[in-house]
């Protein structure tokens, strides 16, 4: 028999539909269950968003405190005090799960992931004892360390205007990076003045023998050592007697200004640059090798000055930063250098070579020269946006100041 036939279900509709109280009962009871579902839903979801908001500000703020110290060994336990600051035990009779802390020292990123067991009251109906909430922060430290190095041409032909719109493009560069401050957390700056050789007074243990009488510079060194960050230890390094006759002092194409080693003072810096003057022929491969060694871990504690600089290569949060800038092609054979241009270049590309293979960030800027150089150039620095040219005296000083800002907002943004 049929189940319809025996539960007479004609019968059973019309005896439903004659009570319709005894119907609405039933509706009701038939509703309650997804009713108190959704009633419990919106209660329980207010609760798991309150935890979830005020875990989302904890976790920021831990992260914050994370960033502001993540190279020093009390980094996590900051992160964790920070966080218990701001996140009350059983706010809300939830249960918090061990924080997730990522941080990488490199890119200078602190990562923080936290979660939380809120219980439900409503939702248990539904067999849903609780809900899980998480929040997560990441921050960028605020800023990177930077070792720069100003090399600059200060050959004759660098007289006059032009000498006087390098030191006013270089003073902008520094008012960018510095600011209305004397000295930068983490900055460091060197100034390499270059004609024919660099100028390293007063460093005459550096030299072979006692220099008598020492005009401030050394003479090339042999071999790789010529063109490499090795320090005196290595190799000493002979005294500079270029073999000139006629007109030119016996000194000629050894520039005034002495180079100045890691400095962190604005001051320091700007009076060394007020210093410049243009004096002696070109030789861009010697004072590139000598910015380098301005930077060079090899040489720290060679350098007087902060015991502890240079840094090493590729130090977390630190750059190491080349401002290369001349006016003119070289010129070895003014001062009678036993090589040609051609192998000037060479040594050159070379040296640039090497220094990013360090880690070393290289711009470079040509002056009022040659458009010959700008393929030299334009491979010497890090990347064909860090090469610059500047026909003019205005040139210069946007060069200078569009360096300044990429160079602050590698500090910032980083």
């Amino acid at each position: 028999m049929s189940i319809f036939k025996r539960l007479n279900l004609p019968s059973l509709l019309k005896a439903f539909g004659a009570n319709r109280r005894a119907s609405v009962v039933v509706l009701l009871g038939i509703a309650i269950v997804p009713m108190l579902g959704v009633v419990g839903l919106v209660s329980d979801a207010a609760r798991a968003y309150l935890v979830q908001s005020r875990l989302a500000q904890a976790v920021d703020s831990a992260a914050l405190a994370g960033g502001s110290a993540i190279t020093a060994a009390t980094r996590d336990a900051d992160i964790n005090n920070y966080f218990q600051g701001n996140f009350p035990t059983g706010y809300l009779d939830s249960t918090l799960q061990p924080l997730t802390i990522n941080a990488d020292l490199a890119a200078g990123t602190v990562e923080v992931v936290a979660q939380a067991q809120v219980p439900t009251s409503f939702l248990r109906v539904l067999t849903i004892d609780h809900v899980m909430v998480s929040a997560r922060s990441v921050v960028n430290r605020a800023v990177r360390g930077m070792e720069l190095a100003l090399v600059l041409d200060v050959t004759g032909s660098m007289g006059g205007s032009k000498i006087a719109a390098l030191k006013s493009a270089a003073h902008s560069l520094l008012n960018i990076l510095y600011g209305s401050n004397d000295t930068v957390t983490d900055f460091w700056v060197s100034v390499v003045p270059f004609a024919s050789r660099v100028n390293i007074e007063p460093n005459s243990g550096w030299m072979v023998g006692p220099p008598n009488p020492w005009n401030g510079c050394g003479d090339t060194r042999s071999g790789t050592n010529a063109t490499d960050d090795s320090p005196p230890s290595v190799e000493l390094f002979p005294e500079y007697t270029p073999t000139v006759t006629g007109w030119r002092p016996p000194d000629y194409g050894c520039p005034e200004t002495s180079m100045l080693p890691l400095t962190a003072s604005k001051t320091t810096v700007g009076a060394k640059i007020d210093d410049l003057e243009a004096f002696g022929n070109t030789r861009t491969d010697v004072g590139m090798v000598w910015g380098w060694r301005s930077l060079s871990p090899q040489w720290r504690g060679v350098w007087p000055g902060d015991p502890t600089l240079p840094l090493d290569y590729n130090t977390a949060l630190m750059d190491k930063v080349v401002i290369i800038m001349t006016d003119g092609e070289n010129t070895p054979w003014l001062t009678g250098d036993p090589v040609t241009q051609e192998e000037t270049n060479t040594q050159l590309a070379q040296e640039c070579t090497d220094m990013k293979t360090n880690g070393i960030t290289i711009y470079t800027i040509t002056f009022q020269a040659p458009s010959s150089l700008d393929p030299l150039f334009e491979a010497c620095a890090s990347d064909p946006s860090k090469h610059f040219i500047s026909p003019s005296n205005a040139d210069l000083q946007n060069v200078f100041i569009a360096i300044g800002t990429q160079l602050s907002n590698l500090r910032i943004s980083q």
